[in-house]
């Protein structure tokens, strides 16, 4: 049996699926090359959860400033646990992101990344039933203008990710301030 036959079926055996890495059909290593060509130094990371994104990044090379935005109570605290040894990574206070200043109230999913100040759509519920909302919190939710400027004024070249179900466009509303200076994005 050849070595990577061998290899393959190990993992089989404990449910994964080992492939070789290939940066040119790698979204991570796509986000991590394009902020190396844009000399990205702040990462704005809007619904980060638990922190998988700022994970990901760091671990494909990134190893600027990111400051992480996170409404509910324990998805924040996990990214606070999570980001904690990072010097580099700040979690702002808990709050959700929008167009406006103020109070909101957050739905809580069973999965916690499906998460959402809107209502869940029927179609969401369909494919992944175990996402039904459990509970809601009220948060206070800024504009990422109000909120940004203090991370903005030391930074040439910032990068901006939103994940938000369904919520982004409300949070670029709130930052048409933050927007021309942003270097690259995701959504």
């Amino acid at each position: 049996m050849q070595i990577n036959a061998f290899i393959k079926n190990t993992f089989r055996k404990f449910g994964l699926e080992v492939h070789r890495f290939n940066p040119t059909i790698s979204p991570t290593a796509q986000i991590i090359a394009s902020m190396q060509k844009f000399k990205i130094d702040l990462v704005l990371d809007v619904g980060a959860n638990q922190g998988q994104f700022a994970t990901e990044i760091r671990s494909g090379g990134y190893s600027k400033k990111i400051v992480s935005f996170e409404p509910l109570l324990s998805a924040h605290n996990a990214l606070l646990r999570v980001s904690n040894a990072d010097s580099q990574w700040d979690v702002f206070s808990r709050c959700a992101l929008g167009n406006y200043n103020g109070d909101v109230e957050i739905n809580i999913a069973g999965n916690s990344v499906s998460s959402s100040i809107l209502p869940m759509m029927e179609s969401h519920l369909s494919a992944a039933p175990e996402s039904a909302y459990q509970g809601k919190e009220v948060v206070s939710i800024k504009t990422l203008d109000t909120v940004a400027g203090q991370y903005l004024k030391n930074s040439y070249a910032p990068f901006l990710k939103i994940d938000t179900q369904g919520f982004e466009w409300q949070v670029l509303d709130g930052a048409q301030n933050v927007l021309p200076t942003i270097r690259g994005g995701v959504a």
